[in-house]
Protein backbone atom coordinates (compact mmCIF):
# COMPACT_ATOMS: atom_id res chain seq x y z
CA UNK A 1 0.00 0.00 0.00
CA UNK A 2 2.96 2.35 0.33
CA UNK A 3 2.89 3.31 -3.34
CA UNK A 4 -0.66 4.68 -2.99
CA UNK A 5 0.04 6.59 0.19
CA UNK A 6 -0.96 4.12 2.88
CA UNK A 7 1.16 2.89 5.77
CA UNK A 8 0.95 -0.68 7.04
CA UNK A 9 1.30 -0.47 10.81
CA UNK A 10 1.10 -4.15 11.77
CA UNK A 11 -0.84 -7.39 11.89
CA UNK A 12 -4.10 -7.97 13.71
CA UNK A 13 -5.05 -11.09 15.62
CA UNK A 14 -7.74 -13.46 14.47
CA UNK A 15 -9.52 -16.46 15.92
CA UNK A 16 -7.72 -19.79 16.22
CA UNK A 17 -7.74 -21.43 12.76
CA UNK A 18 -10.34 -18.77 11.83
CA UNK A 19 -13.03 -21.18 13.05
CA UNK A 20 -14.91 -18.99 15.54
CA UNK A 21 -17.58 -16.34 15.07
CA UNK A 22 -16.92 -15.35 18.67
CA UNK A 23 -13.71 -13.59 19.80
CA UNK A 24 -12.32 -15.71 22.62
CA UNK A 25 -10.16 -18.28 20.77
CA UNK A 26 -7.26 -16.11 19.59
CA UNK A 27 -3.79 -17.35 20.57
CA UNK A 28 -3.17 -13.98 22.24
CA UNK A 29 -6.35 -14.15 24.31
CA UNK A 30 -9.94 -12.87 24.07
CA UNK A 31 -10.64 -9.78 21.96
CA UNK A 32 -13.15 -7.59 23.83
CA UNK A 33 -15.91 -5.63 22.17
CA UNK A 34 -15.06 -1.90 22.06
CA UNK A 35 -18.60 -1.03 23.20
CA UNK A 36 -18.60 -3.42 26.17
CA UNK A 37 -15.41 -5.20 27.14
CA UNK A 38 -17.36 -8.08 28.71
CA UNK A 39 -18.72 -9.04 25.29
CA UNK A 40 -17.50 -10.59 22.06
CA UNK A 41 -16.18 -8.45 19.22
CA UNK A 42 -17.22 -11.10 16.70
CA UNK A 43 -14.97 -13.32 14.63
CA UNK A 44 -12.98 -14.53 13.06
CA UNK A 45 -11.37 -11.24 11.92
CA UNK A 46 -11.85 -9.92 15.44
CA UNK A 47 -8.62 -7.93 15.72
CA UNK A 48 -9.14 -6.07 12.45
CA UNK A 49 -12.65 -4.98 13.43
CA UNK A 50 -11.64 -3.73 16.87
CA UNK A 51 -8.60 -1.83 15.59
CA UNK A 52 -10.87 -0.02 13.14
CA UNK A 53 -13.68 0.56 15.64
CA UNK A 54 -11.32 2.03 18.24
CA UNK A 55 -9.62 4.29 15.70
CA UNK A 56 -6.19 2.69 16.03
CA UNK A 57 -6.17 2.16 12.26
CA UNK A 58 -8.19 3.71 9.46
CA UNK A 59 -8.55 0.51 7.47
CA UNK A 60 -7.89 -3.19 7.84
CA UNK A 61 -8.09 -6.39 5.83
CA UNK A 62 -10.07 -9.38 7.03
CA UNK A 63 -10.69 -12.92 5.83
CA UNK A 64 -14.17 -14.29 5.24
CA UNK A 65 -15.15 -17.93 4.75
CA UNK A 66 -18.55 -17.82 6.45
CA UNK A 67 -18.92 -14.22 7.60
CA UNK A 68 -15.59 -13.50 9.28
CA UNK A 69 -15.36 -9.95 7.88
CA UNK A 70 -19.03 -9.07 8.27
CA UNK A 71 -19.71 -10.57 11.72
CA UNK A 72 -16.99 -8.68 13.64
CA UNK A 73 -17.85 -5.55 11.64
CA UNK A 74 -21.44 -5.96 12.81
CA UNK A 75 -20.71 -6.49 16.50
CA UNK A 76 -17.84 -3.99 16.69
CA UNK A 77 -19.71 -1.29 14.78
CA UNK A 78 -17.71 -0.74 11.59
CA UNK A 79 -18.11 -1.46 7.86
CA UNK A 80 -16.92 -4.72 6.30
CA UNK A 81 -17.18 -5.99 2.73
CA UNK A 82 -16.93 -9.51 1.39
CA UNK A 83 -16.63 -8.74 -2.29
CA UNK A 84 -17.65 -10.99 -5.17
CA UNK A 85 -15.79 -14.30 -5.11
CA UNK A 86 -12.47 -13.83 -6.89
CA UNK A 87 -12.57 -10.02 -7.12
CA UNK A 88 -9.94 -9.65 -4.39
CA UNK A 89 -7.00 -12.06 -4.81
CA UNK A 90 -6.11 -14.28 -1.88
CA UNK A 91 -2.46 -14.50 -2.93
CA UNK A 92 -0.15 -15.36 -0.04
CA UNK A 93 -2.91 -16.19 2.43
CA UNK A 94 -3.75 -19.59 3.87
CA UNK A 95 -7.34 -20.61 3.32
CA UNK A 96 -10.16 -22.70 4.69
CA UNK A 97 -11.35 -24.01 1.31
CA UNK A 98 -10.54 -22.54 -2.14
CA UNK A 99 -14.15 -22.00 -3.22
CA UNK A 100 -15.08 -20.19 0.02
CA UNK A 101 -12.03 -18.05 0.73
CA UNK A 102 -12.33 -14.26 0.54
CA UNK A 103 -10.22 -11.34 1.70
CA UNK A 104 -11.80 -7.91 1.99
CA UNK A 105 -11.69 -4.34 3.32
CA UNK A 106 -12.86 -3.13 6.71
CA UNK A 107 -13.08 0.52 7.79
CA UNK A 108 -15.08 2.93 9.90
CA UNK A 109 -17.04 4.24 6.91
CA UNK A 110 -18.13 3.21 3.42
CA UNK A 111 -15.87 5.69 1.63
CA UNK A 112 -12.74 4.20 3.18
CA UNK A 113 -13.92 0.67 2.40
CA UNK A 114 -14.34 1.77 -1.23
CA UNK A 115 -10.85 3.30 -1.28
CA UNK A 116 -9.24 0.15 0.12
CA UNK A 117 -11.16 -2.04 -2.32
CA UNK A 118 -9.71 0.01 -5.19
CA UNK A 119 -6.23 -0.97 -4.01
CA UNK A 120 -6.66 -4.66 -3.20
CA UNK A 121 -9.15 -5.74 -5.90
CA UNK A 122 -8.22 -6.81 -9.41
CA UNK A 123 -6.32 -9.42 -11.35
CA UNK A 124 -3.10 -10.57 -9.70
CA UNK A 125 -1.14 -11.63 -12.80
CA UNK A 126 -2.38 -15.22 -12.70
CA UNK A 127 -1.34 -15.89 -9.11
CA UNK A 128 -4.92 -16.62 -8.01
CA UNK A 129 -6.71 -19.19 -10.17
CA UNK A 130 -10.17 -17.95 -9.08
CA UNK A 131 -9.88 -14.59 -10.81
CA UNK A 132 -11.22 -13.25 -14.09
CA UNK A 133 -8.53 -11.20 -15.87
CA UNK A 134 -11.14 -9.16 -17.76
CA UNK A 135 -12.84 -7.56 -14.72
CA UNK A 136 -12.17 -3.81 -14.67
CA UNK A 137 -11.75 -2.17 -11.27
CA UNK A 138 -13.23 1.36 -11.18
CA UNK A 139 -12.52 4.13 -8.71
CA UNK A 140 -15.28 2.98 -6.39
CA UNK A 141 -14.85 5.90 -3.98
CA UNK A 142 -15.46 8.41 -6.77
CA UNK A 143 -18.76 6.79 -7.75
CA UNK A 144 -20.51 7.30 -4.40
CA UNK A 145 -23.63 9.48 -4.70
CA UNK A 146 -25.79 8.05 -1.92
CA UNK A 147 -28.98 8.68 -3.91
CA UNK A 148 -31.52 6.07 -2.78
CA UNK A 149 -34.53 7.47 -4.64
CA UNK A 150 -36.11 4.65 -6.62
CA UNK A 151 -33.72 1.98 -5.33
CA UNK A 152 -35.61 -1.28 -4.79
CA UNK A 153 -34.76 -3.33 -1.70
CA UNK A 154 -35.92 -6.85 -0.97
CA UNK A 155 -36.02 -7.47 2.78
CA UNK A 156 -35.41 -11.21 3.14
CA UNK A 157 -38.05 -12.65 5.46
CA UNK A 158 -35.92 -15.64 6.41
CA UNK A 159 -33.09 -13.29 7.44
CA UNK A 160 -35.02 -12.35 10.59
CA UNK A 161 -35.40 -15.87 11.93
CA UNK A 162 -34.05 -16.04 15.47
CA UNK A 163 -33.77 -12.21 15.50
CA UNK A 164 -34.03 -10.49 18.86
CA UNK A 165 -36.68 -7.85 19.50
CA UNK A 166 -33.99 -5.16 19.55
CA UNK A 167 -32.59 -6.14 16.15
CA UNK A 168 -36.11 -6.35 14.69
CA UNK A 169 -36.79 -2.84 16.00
CA UNK A 170 -33.66 -1.46 14.32
CA UNK A 171 -34.54 -3.20 11.03
CA UNK A 172 -38.02 -1.66 11.16
CA UNK A 173 -36.47 1.78 11.70
CA UNK A 174 -34.09 1.28 8.77
CA UNK A 175 -36.94 0.28 6.49
CA UNK A 176 -38.93 3.36 7.51
CA UNK A 177 -35.97 5.65 6.80
CA UNK A 178 -35.34 3.99 3.43
CA UNK A 179 -38.93 4.53 2.37
CA UNK A 180 -38.81 8.16 3.51
CA UNK A 181 -35.75 8.62 1.28
CA UNK A 182 -37.72 7.49 -1.78
CA UNK A 183 -36.55 3.89 -1.86
CA UNK A 184 -38.88 0.94 -2.30
CA UNK A 185 -38.68 -1.79 0.35
CA UNK A 186 -40.67 -5.00 0.03
CA UNK A 187 -40.50 -8.23 2.02
CA UNK A 188 -39.36 -11.20 -0.04
CA UNK A 189 -39.16 -14.89 0.81
CA UNK A 190 -36.17 -17.04 -0.16
CA UNK A 191 -36.84 -20.38 1.60
CA UNK A 192 -33.43 -21.82 0.66
CA UNK A 193 -31.76 -19.04 2.68
CA UNK A 194 -32.95 -20.77 5.85
CA UNK A 195 -31.59 -24.14 4.74
CA UNK A 196 -28.07 -23.17 3.70
CA UNK A 197 -26.53 -23.94 7.11
CA UNK A 198 -27.03 -27.63 6.28
CA UNK A 199 -24.72 -27.20 3.28
CA UNK A 200 -22.04 -25.55 5.41
CA UNK A 201 -22.12 -28.51 7.81
CA UNK A 202 -22.02 -31.07 4.99
CA UNK A 203 -18.91 -29.40 3.57
CA UNK A 204 -16.82 -29.73 6.75
CA UNK A 205 -14.85 -32.64 5.23
CA UNK A 206 -13.79 -30.31 2.39
CA UNK A 207 -12.54 -27.76 4.93
CA UNK A 208 -10.64 -30.49 6.75
CA UNK A 209 -8.93 -31.73 3.59
CA UNK A 210 -7.74 -28.22 2.73
CA UNK A 211 -6.71 -27.08 6.21
CA UNK A 212 -5.31 -30.20 7.80
CA UNK A 213 -4.36 -32.55 4.97
CA UNK A 214 -2.94 -29.80 2.74
CA UNK A 215 -2.01 -27.26 5.42
CA UNK A 216 -4.45 -24.60 4.16
CA UNK A 217 -3.32 -24.41 0.55
CA UNK A 218 -4.72 -27.17 -1.64
CA UNK A 219 -2.35 -28.45 -4.34
CA UNK A 220 -2.99 -28.57 -8.07
CA UNK A 221 -4.06 -24.99 -8.68
CA UNK A 222 -2.33 -22.44 -10.90
CA UNK A 223 -1.46 -19.92 -8.20
CA UNK A 224 1.34 -18.63 -5.97
CA UNK A 225 2.05 -20.99 -3.07
CA UNK A 226 3.29 -19.63 0.26
CA UNK A 227 6.01 -22.23 0.85
CA UNK A 228 7.30 -20.83 4.15
CA UNK A 229 3.80 -20.62 5.61
CA UNK A 230 2.99 -24.13 4.45
CA UNK A 231 6.16 -25.40 6.12
CA UNK A 232 5.34 -23.60 9.35
CA UNK A 233 1.77 -24.89 9.36
CA UNK A 234 2.93 -28.46 8.70
CA UNK A 235 5.44 -28.31 11.57
CA UNK A 236 2.83 -26.87 13.91
CA UNK A 237 0.26 -29.51 12.99
CA UNK A 238 2.72 -32.37 13.38
CA UNK A 239 4.19 -31.14 16.65
CA UNK A 240 1.31 -29.35 18.37
CA UNK A 241 -1.96 -30.75 17.04
CA UNK A 242 -3.06 -31.31 20.63
CA UNK A 243 -3.16 -27.51 21.04
CA UNK A 244 -5.94 -27.13 18.47
CA UNK A 245 -9.13 -25.65 19.86
CA UNK A 246 -12.01 -28.12 20.41
CA UNK A 247 -14.00 -26.96 17.38
CA UNK A 248 -11.02 -27.73 15.11
CA UNK A 249 -10.70 -31.21 16.61
CA UNK A 250 -14.28 -31.98 15.59
CA UNK A 251 -13.37 -31.57 11.92
CA UNK A 252 -11.28 -34.76 11.52
CA UNK A 253 -13.84 -36.69 13.58
CA UNK A 254 -16.72 -35.53 11.40
CA UNK A 255 -14.73 -36.04 8.23
CA UNK A 256 -13.86 -39.61 9.20
CA UNK A 257 -17.51 -40.31 10.04
CA UNK A 258 -18.65 -39.00 6.66
CA UNK A 259 -15.88 -40.85 4.80
CA UNK A 260 -16.88 -44.17 6.34
CA UNK A 261 -20.58 -43.50 5.84
CA UNK A 262 -20.57 -42.77 2.10
CA UNK A 263 -17.14 -41.60 0.96
CA UNK A 264 -17.29 -38.17 -0.67
CA UNK A 265 -20.88 -38.31 -1.84
CA UNK A 266 -22.27 -35.96 0.82
CA UNK A 267 -19.64 -33.34 0.02
CA UNK A 268 -20.30 -33.73 -3.71
CA UNK A 269 -24.05 -33.37 -3.24
CA UNK A 270 -23.60 -30.27 -1.08
CA UNK A 271 -21.30 -28.73 -3.69
CA UNK A 272 -23.89 -29.49 -6.39
CA UNK A 273 -26.55 -27.64 -4.39
CA UNK A 274 -24.65 -24.37 -4.45
CA UNK A 275 -25.78 -23.29 -7.96
CA UNK A 276 -29.39 -23.85 -6.89
CA UNK A 277 -28.92 -21.54 -3.90
CA UNK A 278 -27.12 -19.00 -6.10
CA UNK A 279 -30.03 -19.01 -8.56
CA UNK A 280 -32.54 -18.48 -5.74
CA UNK A 281 -30.84 -15.19 -4.84
CA UNK A 282 -30.25 -14.19 -8.46
CA UNK A 283 -33.93 -14.68 -9.33
CA UNK A 284 -34.92 -12.19 -6.62
CA UNK A 285 -32.10 -9.80 -7.55
CA UNK A 286 -33.58 -9.58 -11.04
CA UNK A 287 -36.47 -7.68 -9.41
CA UNK A 288 -34.55 -5.75 -6.75
CA UNK A 289 -31.35 -3.71 -6.65
CA UNK A 290 -30.28 -5.24 -3.34
CA UNK A 291 -31.27 -7.71 -0.67
CA UNK A 292 -31.17 -6.60 2.97
CA UNK A 293 -31.35 -8.39 6.32
CA UNK A 294 -29.65 -8.27 9.73
CA UNK A 295 -25.98 -9.22 9.50
CA UNK A 296 -26.35 -11.13 12.78
CA UNK A 297 -29.85 -11.55 14.25
CA UNK A 298 -28.79 -10.58 17.78
CA UNK A 299 -26.27 -8.23 19.40
CA UNK A 300 -22.88 -9.21 20.82
CA UNK A 301 -22.94 -12.02 23.35
CA UNK A 302 -20.97 -12.19 26.58
CA UNK A 303 -17.41 -13.47 26.37
CA UNK A 304 -17.37 -16.92 27.98
CA UNK A 305 -15.07 -18.02 30.81
CA UNK A 306 -11.77 -19.53 29.72
CA UNK A 307 -12.29 -22.86 31.51
CA UNK A 308 -14.99 -24.17 29.20
CA UNK A 309 -15.46 -27.88 28.67
CA UNK A 310 -15.04 -29.02 25.04
CA UNK A 311 -18.81 -29.24 24.62
CA UNK A 312 -19.34 -25.77 26.09
CA UNK A 313 -16.59 -24.42 23.84
CA UNK A 314 -18.23 -25.83 20.70
CA UNK A 315 -21.63 -24.49 21.78
CA UNK A 316 -20.17 -21.00 22.29
CA UNK A 317 -18.48 -21.00 18.87
CA UNK A 318 -21.77 -21.90 17.18
CA UNK A 319 -24.91 -20.07 18.37
CA UNK A 320 -26.24 -19.44 14.85
CA UNK A 321 -24.19 -16.27 14.37
CA UNK A 322 -23.45 -16.81 10.67
CA UNK A 323 -26.87 -17.93 9.46
CA UNK A 324 -27.21 -14.76 7.35
CA UNK A 325 -23.59 -14.38 6.29
CA UNK A 326 -22.42 -17.89 5.33
CA UNK A 327 -24.93 -18.36 2.46
CA UNK A 328 -23.10 -15.72 0.45
CA UNK A 329 -19.81 -17.55 0.82
CA UNK A 330 -21.62 -20.49 -0.74
CA UNK A 331 -22.87 -18.35 -3.63
CA UNK A 332 -20.09 -15.79 -4.03
CA UNK A 333 -22.36 -12.72 -3.96
CA UNK A 334 -20.89 -9.44 -2.69
CA UNK A 335 -22.19 -8.67 0.81
CA UNK A 336 -21.49 -5.72 3.09
CA UNK A 337 -22.23 -5.12 6.78
CA UNK A 338 -23.02 -1.58 7.88
CA UNK A 339 -23.74 -0.31 11.40
CA UNK A 340 -27.29 1.09 11.44
CA UNK A 341 -27.93 1.64 15.12
CA UNK A 342 -27.42 0.46 18.68
CA UNK A 343 -29.77 -1.26 21.12
CA UNK A 344 -29.74 -2.56 24.65
CA UNK A 345 -29.04 -6.30 24.85
CA UNK A 346 -31.86 -8.60 25.88
CA UNK A 347 -29.80 -10.17 28.68
CA UNK A 348 -29.89 -7.10 30.91
CA UNK A 349 -26.62 -5.48 29.85
CA UNK A 350 -26.35 -1.73 30.37
CA UNK A 351 -24.32 -0.73 27.29
CA UNK A 352 -26.02 -0.22 23.93
CA UNK A 353 -24.52 -2.45 21.25
CA UNK A 354 -24.22 -2.10 17.45
CA UNK A 355 -26.65 -3.68 15.01
CA UNK A 356 -25.48 -4.44 11.48
CA UNK A 357 -27.45 -4.33 8.23
CA UNK A 358 -26.23 -6.72 5.55
CA UNK A 359 -26.65 -5.53 1.95
CA UNK A 360 -26.26 -7.98 -0.95
CA UNK A 361 -26.09 -7.28 -4.70
CA UNK A 362 -25.46 -9.23 -7.90
CA UNK A 363 -21.99 -10.56 -8.64
CA UNK A 364 -19.47 -7.84 -9.53
CA UNK A 365 -21.91 -5.06 -8.62
CA UNK A 366 -19.58 -3.63 -5.98
CA UNK A 367 -20.01 -0.11 -7.35
CA UNK A 368 -23.77 -0.31 -6.85
CA UNK A 369 -23.43 -2.02 -3.47
CA UNK A 370 -21.04 0.60 -2.12
CA UNK A 371 -23.20 3.46 -3.43
CA UNK A 372 -26.29 1.98 -1.76
CA UNK A 373 -24.35 1.45 1.48
CA UNK A 374 -23.10 5.05 1.29
CA UNK A 375 -26.69 6.26 0.98
CA UNK A 376 -27.84 4.15 3.93
CA UNK A 377 -24.87 5.37 5.97
CA UNK A 378 -25.80 9.02 5.36
CA UNK A 379 -29.43 8.22 6.14
CA UNK A 380 -28.68 6.66 9.51
CA UNK A 381 -26.28 9.32 10.84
Amino acid sequence: MVHVGGTIVGKSTCENQCLSANSFTSASGPVPNPHDITRSAGGSSSGSAVLVATGEVDMAIGGDQGGSIRMPSCWSGCVGLKATFGLVPVTGSLGLEPSFDHLGPMASNVTDVAKLLEVIAGYDDGRDHRQNPHVVIPKYSQLLTGDLAGVKFGYVKEGSRRASDGVKSVMSHVITKLRESGAVVEEVSIPLHAQSDVLMTALIPAYYDCMFENFSQSPGFNELYNVSALRHFKQAMQGSAHDLVPIAKTYPLFREYIRKKDGSQIVARAMNCRPTLRKAYNDVLEKYDALIMPTIPFVAVKLPPLDLTPKEFIDEVGQFKNINTAPFNLTGHPALSLNVGKVQPDDGGTNSLPVGLQIVCKHFEEAKLLDIAYGVEKLMI
